[in-house]
This record gives C-alpha cells, sequence and structure tokens, in this order.
C-alpha cells in the first residue's frame, strides 16, 4: 500500500477509491454530530501518503508522469492557504470545495485512463 513503485490497475485504485467514500459516508451519516472537522483531519492524515502512492501508481500504470499526482493532491493546501485570508465565511467555504472537487475531478479523469502495455511499446 506504501509502494511507490509499479503500477496500478483501474479496478485496485477505484476498489480503494469507493471504499474509503462508503467508509466516510457511512461514518458521517451514523455519527453526524460529530465534529465534521475533526474527522476529515484525522482521514486526510491517515489516508495521504496511502492515497498518494496508489495514484501515482496508477499514474505510472497509464504513463502519466507521477509529478501530476503531486500537484494535484497540494493543490487543496495551497487552495486552503488562500481561503484563510478570506473574512467571508461562505466565499471561504466556496473557494475550499471548488479547489478540492476540481482536484478530485482531475485525478479521476486521469485514473480513468486505460492502462499502457509496457511490453507492446518496448518491442517497437
Amino acid at each position: 500500500m506504501l509502494n511507490f513503485h509499479g503500477r496500478a490497475t483501474r479496478s485496485e485504485f477505484f476498489t480503494l477509491f469507493i471504499t474509503i467514500s462508503i467508509v466516510f459516508s457511512g461514518l458521517s451519516w451514523i455519527f453526524p454530530s460529530l465534529n465534521s472537522t475533526l474527522y476529515e483531519a484525522i482521514a486526510y492524515i491517515l489516508l495521504f501518503i496511502p492515497s498518494l502512492s496508489l495514484t501515482i501508481r496508477r499514474f505510472n500504470d497509464a504513463r502519466i508522469s507521477p509529478y501530476f499526482a503531486v500537484i494535484l493532491f497540494t493543490l487543496p493546501i495551497i487552495v486552503w492557504g488562500i481561503s484563510v485570508g478570506v473574512s467571508n465565511d461562505i466565499v471561504k467555504d466556496v473557494i475550499n470545495d471548488v479547489g478540492q472537487f476540481g482536484c478530485l475531478l482531475g485525478i479521476l479523469i486521469i485514473a480513468l485512463i486505460p492502462s499502457k502495455d509496457i511490453k507492446a511499446n518496448s518491442l517497437h
């Protein structure tokens, strides 16, 4: 899970993605009074490295530079840093949501790219 080398298939990537989504949706449904900021922060800390590892391996499998994964993972942090200076809470929330959604959408679109067969390309 913490292997940054090699390849990850689309099914491996989306199995983990769907599992994480179901678990955290279930937790927020079961514990609605739980401070969402607290458990989101814990989730980000616990899942950052494994998710980055899997995303980098998925990008390797699609023959896309892993630096794009690093950029897409760090953009929400940069967006959050920008939104800290905004005094209006509604605008701050919109900035954060758009930044996170854009990065997630970028990762998902790139993760949908079919695998590239290394052996077939190296024979030519």
